[in-house]
């Protein structure tokens, strides 16, 4: 958990930040007056997150217009936009997005009755943007494998051990997520090399995190690493996914998805009676279930359904929200 100013990015509470992939392209932005219907750009699927604007638009009454994309891409909009944004709120799948409007003074601070309804290692340092759901970091592992088999470290994948036994998503958005963490604990230099040393010894690239499943259920490879979502979707193949056995290993992290409010917006009481509502005890609950995410409020159960995670890796608030230098060294090796 949190300490001083340290972040526990963990699997049992985890922490790094929710929304997905591309739905249809973001439209223009709303009329910017203060009765207009609150703009969400959303960086998840429509298919994911349309249920949740209607369950808020029914049990609230207010009124919304989602636009959906990737949250990259949404998020430069917002730093292209500046002060011209008109839009309201954004959702992102990674924190780094959100940190990187907090440093461009886009978003607003949430008050203090948000901020504290979720677990301190939840939102930003200058509490501008809040946790909203977590993914956590997992390996799938081949039914074959014993366990004692199993890597005990993250780094212990780039060993002769895995050679041509291992997938990988790099251009997964939670692969860069990840990848931060590394860069800012490890350092870029031995980042750098593990992530060479992983393509070197056979690290077989796949579209995504299900691609990686289905490669493991039919026997193609032995590990793959993933978040859990791909796991645990009902229609996933059928593989046993585990924490890295090393307690406080940088493997064992949970990529939280999060909210921001625009500053200075004119809609800004309806905008956080939505991100209220959204961390709201009743809609985490009911948010866990329908996303199959781990929840970020204080005391809200996981899904019984979704492994219990173990391990934690302390890392400093700061070391999520570094996102555009990771695409760089990404770019650099040719992993994007």
């Amino acid at each position: 958990m949190v300490r001083s100013a340290r972040l526990s990015v963990g699997l049992l509470a985890g922490a790094l930040v929710l929304c997905g992939c591309p739905g249809s392209t973001p439209g223009p932005a709303a009329d910017s007056g203060a009765d207009a219907a609150l703009v969400i750009d959303c960086g998840g699927r429509e298919a994911e997150w349309g249920p949740v604007f209607a369950r808020f638009r029914a049990e609230t009454g207010g009124s919304i217009e989602p636009h959906f994309g990737a949250s990259p891409e949404l998020a430069e909009r917002w730093l292209r936009a500046g002060e011209g944004n008109a839009s309201d709120l954004i959702l992102a799948e990674e924190a780094g997005w959100l940190g990187a409007l907090s440093d461009q003074n886009l978003l607003e601070a949430l008050p203090a009755s948000i901020l504290e309804a979720v677990e301190p290692q939840f939102h930003g340092a200058l509490g501008r943007w809040v946790g909203i759901s977590g993914r956590a970091r997992l390996l799938v592992v081949s039914p074959e494998l014993p366990a004692e088999a199993l890597p005990q470290t993250l780094e212990d994948l780039a060993t002769p051990t895995w050679n041509g036994k291992l997938g990988w998503a790099p251009a997964s958005l939670d692969f860069e997520a990840h990848v931060s963490v590394l860069r800012n604990v490890w350092g870029e230099a031995k980042t750098q090399a593990w992530l060479k040393g992983l393509r070197e010894n056979g690290a077989r690239s796949y579209p995504d995190d299900r691609a990686q499943v289905e490669a493991v259920a039919r026997g193609e490879i032995q590990l793959g690493w993933v978040s859990h979502p791909s796991v645990f979707a009902p229609d996933a193949a059928p593989v046993r996914a585990v924490c890295v056995p090393t307690a406080g290993d940088l493997g064992n992290v949970l990529i939280v998805s999060g909210v921001g409010l625009r500053a200075h917006g004119p809609r800004r009481a309806a905008a956080l009676a939505f991100v209220t509502w959204l961390t709201s005890e009743p809609t985490q609950a009911w948010l866990a279930q329908a996303i199959r995410e781990y929840p970020v409020r204080r005391g809200v159960a996981a899904p019984p359904e979704l492994t219990p995670l173990t391990g934690t890796a302390e890392i400093e608030a700061r070391q999520l929200v570094d996102l555009q230098p990771t695409r760089a060294l990404l770019e650099q090796l040719g992993l994007r």
